[in-house]
């Protein structure tokens, strides 16, 4: 990150409470994780981070008096009316896109003018950002209330740098694909050029959703998205494990009768802190407390459960009536355990400062942190950051996002109450050394990963993301061939690597039915006139068909993607990897592939010797394409611990091993033939996925050129096969010429009547 480096945050809210007065603003700052997490950065002199977000005040001299009063400090209100707010952040955000996420689409309450709210206020967040943008601003979007943002920046400031980070969990595409405006929100999410998720299920969720419901090109964690390429990973977020323990030291020099919580002394402590949210499995939690009392009596007098809710979105109903529910279940079970001197639940629905929340943390032997759906949950590492005494037991919900990162704390399933109350016995019955051991390990994780290292890996992730593509993908023009004649001229060799379907030759609707152009084939054969160019075809088709038609070529052909190899005047195939048998693989890919024939009426499958292919260009687009996008999941799937892979192309699904790829295969070729790159020139045209492999060989030495539109990985694009054989004439022709000038030089020219080459045009 250069020194200076300007940053603009923009989050939902700004990292403050703002209280009107007369006039007169009572300025402080708020906690939560997204402000732990991000306080370093915008507090980092060597940054200048501006934070755009809503200032809790409506009214336009409010507003205005609110913004001058926050400049100095960097942070920049954004304005909405309060309509506006409301349907945006209570109705839209909070009673359709937080249910959903979480799981709970039975509370999803959707009206058309909450989503115009939504938009209308994400546009105002957009618009505020571009009143201050400058160029070379990075900006950071946050969180599902602002999912359109960023393609709306992107829309009006296409070379902006812009990344995104998702705070709550992101759900199956079977659960997005049911909410309303999905392709809007997934296409807003597309405009930035990093999205970060907490866990790699919620990556691979939203990859799942972009292929299924947008159509994208997807190759491990990047997205091809028209003529862009985007960035996907999990960066967890850490908790601000310094503020913890200068806390837990500040509580350490006072004297017993100055300790908070005082008359919080039962041999065992449990304690839960949570917003008040139906996710948080509040209600069942204390039900596994009820049932941990009844079936261990013993403990009856002995544990408590101290559960602090924080109040959370009040206007919204169904809130209300979780606050009911949990305080009437409070007070039912105190009723059935309680006695004099002893309350077995305390029941706290207020706000902590960040000290007395460090307290409680202290005091309790066990946190019971039991969501039943939840992002990612920093209250069971603020937990363990406070417990310097390295001792305590973290009960942990499998179905938050912590669960992937921390092992040793006890994992439930928060919908059974049984096994939560399991967990509880054998949380209190566990030896000191057990519990130690347990906590010395999340201690050192927790430390070692904390929300500056989330920060910084995030933006150091951002940084080190190559330019894509697309900014040197410009269109090459007949006119421009004639940059590439003095290259050509100078070159000692030229290294021409050719796709053939879609290249070379039209596509056509089925496979047989390709057959290269009798003009592209007589320009392939007068290429062997000229000893310093080395033509290849690469393409995934068999070793049959290639013979058929550039089988008496003076050229290599490499058929399968890069699997089987025959050089030019050679009549064995030699295999450039390993082909296993795969036999009982092939038998199920197969069958998947019947099924999907059965089902898509014009499809069919292609078989080679190491591959197969099914084929639907002749079916129904958007029946055919959906059906795809499940087959393709089916497939990773099944082969995810195999050494074949699946690879999605045009109007197809390729199922071959995963080592085979055009780019090896070019390496293969240039590395026997002592590839110079201060000497030699090398082309790689093609134009689907399958072909980026080549284009990513030999990064700026590498003339790569796609057919069609412009491609993430390659420098050019052409329209179509008509330019290619175009380029390939201009390519003969000045080998042509360079052939005749190095031959008047070597000898004085004979006064003769046989034409050249170029002027016969031998075939």
């Amino acid at each position: 990150m250069s020194k200076k480096q300007r940053i603009l945050i923009i989050s939902n809210r700004l990292p403050i409470t703002v209280k009107e007065s007369e006039g007169a603003f009572e300025v402080r700052p708020s906690a939560g994780g997204l402000v732990a997490g991000l306080r370093g950065i915008h507090q980092n002199d060597d940054v200048d981070t501006w934070w755009l977000g809503h200032g809790g005040v409506f009214g336009d001299d409010s507003y205005q008096n609110l913004r001058r009063e926050l400049k100095p400090r960097k942070l920049v209100p954004v304005p909405i009316e309060q309509d506006v707010y409301d349907g945006y952040y209570n109705g839209m955000a909070n009673n359709v896109i937080w249910p959903q996420f979480h799981y709970f689409p039975s509370m999803m309450h959707y009206q058309l003018s909450n989503w115009e709210a939504y938009v209308q206020a994400n546009q105002a967040f957009a618009d505020t950002a571009l009143e201050l943008v400058e160029p070379g601003d990075w900006i950071w979007v946050h969180d599902y209330q602002l999912m359109l943002v960023p393609e709306m920046l992107r829309k009006k400031a296409p070379n902006l740098r812009i990344s995104y980070f998702h705070h709550i969990p992101f759900p199956s595409s079977e659960i997005f694909r049911t909410l309303p405006n999905r392709g809007r929100l997934l296409r807003g999410l597309l405009g930035a050029d990093l999205i970060g998720f907490h866990t790699y299920d919620y990556v691979r969720h939203f990859l799942s959703s972009a292929v299924r419901l947008l159509g994208t090109d997807v190759y491990l964690d990047e997205i091809t998205y028209g003529d862009r390429l985007i960035k996907v990973g999990a960066f967890p977020l850490g908790v601000d494990c310094e503020s913890i323990g200068s806390l837990c030291t500040e509580l350490d020099k006072l004297a017993p009768e100055q300790e908070p919580f005082q008359e919080l002394n039962a041999p065992l402590v449990m304690l839960g802190i949570d917003r008040l949210d139906y996710t948080k499995g509040i209600p069942e939690r204390l039900e596994a407390f009820g049932r941990f009392l009844r079936n261990n009596p013993e403990y009856i007098g002995k544990a408590v459960l101290v559960q602090l809710c924080v109040p959370s979105r009040q206007k919204i109903p169904s809130y209300g009536d979780l606050r009911a529910r949990v305080e009437q279940l409070a007070g039912r079970l105190n009723g059935e355990f309680g006695k004099p001197g002893y309350t077995p639940i305390h029941y706290l629905y207020q706000s902590f400062e960040m000290r007395d929340v460090v307290a409680l943390y202290r005091k309790a032997q066990i946190a019971l942190v039991t969501p039943l759906r939840d992002g990612l949950n920093l209250v069971c590492k603020e937990f363990v950051a406070a417990h310097t005494d390295e001792d305590g037991v973290v009960i942990l919900s499998e179905l938050a996002g912590a669960a992937t990162e921390m092992g040793e704390a006890l994992s439930v399933n928060p919908f059974d109450v049984e096994d939560m109350a399991c967990a509880m016995l054998r949380a209190a019955t566990m030896k000191k050394a057990e519990r130690r051991r347990r906590m010395r390990g999340l201690r050192k994780r927790i430390l070692e990963f904390d929300n500056y290292v989330w920060c910084q890996t995030f933006l150091d992730s951002w940084a080190n993301i190559t330019e894509t593509r697309s900014a040197k993908s410009v269109k090459l023009e007949t006119g421009d061939f004639k940059g590439f004649s003095d290259r050509l001229r100078q070159a000692r060799r030229v290294f021409l690597f050719l796709d053939n379907d879609g290249t070379l030759t039209p596509i056509a609707a089925r496979p047989e039915l390709a057959i290269p152009p009798q003009k592209v084939l007589d320009l392939l054969r007068q290429f062997g006139l000229y000893g310093k160019v080395h033509v290849n075809i690469v393409t995934g088709r068999p070793r049959d068909y290639c013979e058929e038609y550039f089988g008496g070529l003076p050229l290599n052909m490499i058929t399968e993607h890069g699997i089987f190899m025959r050089s030019r005047g050679e009549f064995e195939w030699e295999s450039l990897i390993d082909v296993e048998d795969y036999t009982g693989t092939r038998v199920e890919v197969r069958r998947l592939f019947s099924m999907f024939v059965r089902f898509v009426p014009g499809s069919h499958i292609e078989e080679k010797a190491a591959c197969m292919v099914l084929h639907y260009r002749q079916a129904e687009p958007l029946f055919a394409e959906s059906q795809a996008k499940i087959l393709i999941e089916t497939l990773q799937s099944l082969l995810g611990k195999t050494t074949l892979a699946v690879f999605p192309g045009k109007k197809t699904i390729e199922v071959r091993p995963i080592v085979a790829d055009k780019g090896q295969a070019v390496e293969t070729v240039l590395a026997r033939h002592d590839y110079d790159p201060d000497k030699d020139l090398f082309f790689t045209i093609g134009d689907d996925t399958t072909d980026e492999y080549m284009y990513k060989i030999h990064g700026d030495h590498n003339f790569s050129i796609h057919v069609g539109k412009p491609n993430a990985y390659a420098h050019y694009y052409v329209d179509g096969t008509n330019e290619i054989a175009r380029l390939l004439e201009h390519i003969r022709q000045t080998m042509a010429a360079d052939l005749a000038e190095g031959t008047s030089r070597k000898t004085p020219p004979k006064k003769t009547n046989k034409p050249t080459p170029d002027q016969a045009g031998v075939k």
